[in-house]
């Protein structure tokens, strides 16, 4: 009877010996596993740092190449409008007396002798080629169709002064009146065209 008790206490003895150790391993177990997902969850939290500090860092790079690309573009956008200015000013002052200087030597041209006529001619042709190659300058900062309009004009001069000069030229009245309405229509229509532009850029001032 003693032998059965002693070999029912050890068992028990035993189980309760055995829960303890899978109590043990279990608690273990837990303190590992927390310590493996507290280190897990240091490094990413380290690695999401980096990663937003390079993230930072990249946008504030992208905004310095934003901001020096836009000074870029202002610095060469105050070029082109300077360059366009001072084109269509040097063009405006060779415009300006195109039609006046040569419809008064045509007027005159009856009172002078040929030779005269011919120097007087050159020196106007002169001027016209400074007119046509204001108008080339300026080309570029113009539309294609004003700038052809301003190429023929000059042309059209051109061509008047070799027939004036070389006395192949009808210098009449009603000659003169119609050489007066189609060179002054011309002169207007071409003046509206660079004062225009010239207009609009004095009033970005």
């Amino acid at each position: 009877m003693e032998l059965g008790w002693e070999w029912i206490l050890s068992v028990v003895a035993g189980s309760a010996g055995g829960g303890a150790l899978v109590l043990i391993a279990g608690y273990l177990g837990k303190a590992q596993l927390s310590h493996w997902l507290t280190k897990d969850l240091e490094a990413l939290k380290a690695q999401h740092q980096r990663d937003l500090e390079a993230y930072k860092i990249s946008l504030i790079a992208e905004a310095e190449r934003a901001k020096a690309s836009q000074e870029v573009r202002k610095a060469m956008a105050v070029k082109i409008a300077e360059k366009k200015f001072a084109a269509l000013d040097v063009l405006h002052r060779a415009l300006d007396p195109q039609a006046m200087q040569l419809l008064s030597l045509i007027q005159l041209a009856p009172t002078l002798d040929r030779l005269d006529v011919a120097q007087r001619s050159g020196k106007l042709a002169e001027r016209c080629g400074e007119f046509s190659a204001a108008a080339r300058m300026a080309a570029p900062f113009l539309p294609i169709e004003e700038a052809k309009f301003l190429s023929d004009y000059a042309s059209s001069i051109a061509q008047i002064l070799v027939r004036l000069g070389s006395d192949q030229l009808d210098t009449g009245p009603e000659s003169l009146a119609l050489h007066v309405k189609q060179v002054m229509g011309t002169q207007i229509a071409a003046d509206k065209i660079v004062r225009a532009h010239l207009d609009a850029m004095l009033a970005m001032t």
